[in-house]
C-alpha cells in the first residue's frame, strides 16, 4: 500500500532498523521512529500500517529539520497516537468481545493484530502476555494449577474480556514506559 501510495508521487520510502528502532523515512523526510519492544510483532507491517493510517487521517502536516509532524506530534509519537486512534475506532466493535477469539476479530476490523505469548517462570507458573500489535494489553501470571490448556484458556478469555471492557469504556490509555507502550 505505501508503495502504491509513493509510487505516483516518486517519492521513496526506506526503513530502517538499529538499535531495535524502526526508522521510516519517505524523500528523505523522517515520518516513523518507534522502538518495537514485544517480541513476534511484524515490524515492517506494523509500521507501514501506523503511517498509511495516519496519512488517511488526515490533520496538519508539516516539516521541520527533515522530520514529519501530524498535528503538532512528531516521529516518535506516530505509532503511539496510531494506536490510539485505532483503539478508539473499536470501541463499539469490542463491546460484545468476551472471548480471545471475538476480540481478534474485533481489532482485525480496525487493523491490529491480537496475540498472547506465554513465558515460563521459575517452576510452575507461568506469565501471560496479550498484545495489541506492540501494545501490552495485559499480563497475569498463572500459579501451577491455572497452567492446564482449560484453565489457561479461560483463564486468557478472561483477561481479553477485560481487555474488551477498557476498549468499549474508551477508559484505555496507550502510556509510554521503559519496557514499551502499555494499555492502562
Amino acid at each position: 500500500m505505501l508503495n502504491h501510495a509513493t509510487g505516483r508521487a516518486r517519492s521513496p520510502w526506506t526503513q530502517n532498523i538499529s538499535d531495535g528502532v524502526m526508522r521510516l523515512c519517505i524523500a528523505n523526510v523522517l515520518v516513523m521512529q518507534q522502538k518495537f519492544s514485544q517480541p513476534d510483532v511484524d515490524i515492517l507491517e506494523s509500521t507501514v500500517n501506523a503511517v498509511v493510517e495516519t496519512f488517511l487521517h488526515g490533520g496538519d502536516v508539516t516539516i521541520k529539520d527533515k522530520m514529519a509532524y501530524f498535528n503538532g506530534s512528531g516521529p516518535q509519537d506516530l505509532y503511539c497516537n496510531f494506536l490510539k486512534r485505532c483503539l478508539k475506532k473499536a470501541e463499539k466493535l469490542a463491546s460484545g468481545a468476551k472471548t480471545y477469539k471475538a476480540l481478534l476479530m474485533a481489532l482485525e476490523k480496525v487493523n491490529l493484530t491480537l496475540s498472547q505469548h506465554c513465558t515460563h517462570l521459575q517452576g510452575w507458573s507461568q506469565k501471560v502476555d496479550i498484545r495489541i500489535d506492540d501494545l501490552l494489553a495485559i499480563s497475569r501470571v498463572l500459579s501451577k494449577g491455572d497452567c492446564v490448556r482449560p484453565k489457561l484458556d479461560r483463564a486468557i478469555d478472561d483477561m481479553c474480556a477485560r481487555i474488551s471492557d477498557v476498549i468499549a469504556s474508551g477508559s484505555g490509555n496507550v502510556v509510554k514506559t521503559a519496557v514499551g507502550l502499555e494499555l492502562r
